[in-house]
């Protein structure tokens, strides 16, 4: 049976996503949970010049097509992976259940290429043109926790004021700005309890992910009638795989 899917989108010059922190955080938290981790890159091959981002919204809206209910149960975006969550949330709702997004680097037109010279912009004009079509601050259309740390900056990702102004604008599900934690999102990613004023890693995938768990309970449910004992033991071992979603 197909399981539902995770799509994670990584930072920017993130040639190999499983390599990259949050990836390695993912694939821990959702070990022995009963569904799969996509990690696709948005550079073709690892060169990042050829990096189009309308045709990877495009690309990802197929690939959601063919996911158990016709959409990723959850989406994690990382800088400029969370500015593609939001993008790919904004024009395809359908195809997202939960977003969570850590240090969205938002605005990113106005910060890296907007008054810089031709010879002196990083990028192709190609994708500098592209990426000024695109909305810098996404609407929000699906339910989304964000975390942004007060310490993070136009020189990392976003400035704070940025996205404090963003989720002022929109209706996130929720907000976190944890002291102490800039772009690389530490200490908080590696040692939750260095920041207090926010929720782990584990939580936030937690709450993304808990329409699933809910339909694989009731899925036991009707499969074995909830007052048998057999349909007992099966949501309990069906609530042990969710309790995987932990940190270990």
């Amino acid at each position: 049976m197909a399981r539902d899917s995770v799509l994670y989108l990584h930072g920017w010059g993130g040639h190999y996503p499983a390599e990259c922190p949050i990836a390695h955080a993912l694939q821990r938290l959702l070990s022995d949970a009963p569904v799969a981790l996509h990690m696709p890159t948005f550079h073709p091959g690892g060169k990042v010049k050829e990096t189009r981002v309308e045709r990877f919204l495009v690309d990802l809206a197929e690939e959601a097509r063919h996911q158990p209910n016709g959409r990723f149960a959850a989406v994690v975006g990382c800088s400029f992976g969370g500015l593609l969550a939001a993008l790919f949330q904004e024009r395809f709702p359908e195809f997202v259940g939960r977003m969570v997004l850590l240090a969205p680097a938002i605005d990113n037109f106005a910060r890296n290429y907007e008054g810089v010279p031709e010879a002196e912009r990083r990028m192709p004009e190609v994708f500098v043109k592209e990426l000024s079509s695109l909305p810098a601050r996404p609407t929000i259309k699906v339910p989304t926790t964000l975390l942004h740390g007060l310490l993070d900056n136009d020189d990392g990702g976003s400035a704070l004021w940025r996205v404090r102004e963003w989720a002022a604008a929109e209706r996130f599900s929720a907000a976190h700005f944890p002291e102490g934690v800039d772009h690389s999102l530490e200490p908080w990613l590696s040692t939750p309890t260095a920041a207090p004023d926010a929720p782990p890693l584990e939580a936030m995938l937690q709450w993304a992910l808990e329409p699933v768990q809910e339909r694989g309970l009731q899925a036991a449910c009707r499969r074995d009638g909830e007052a048998a004992p057999e349909g007992l033991a099966r949501r309990a071992r069906c609530h042990r795989m969710w309790d995987g979603v932990r940190a270990s």
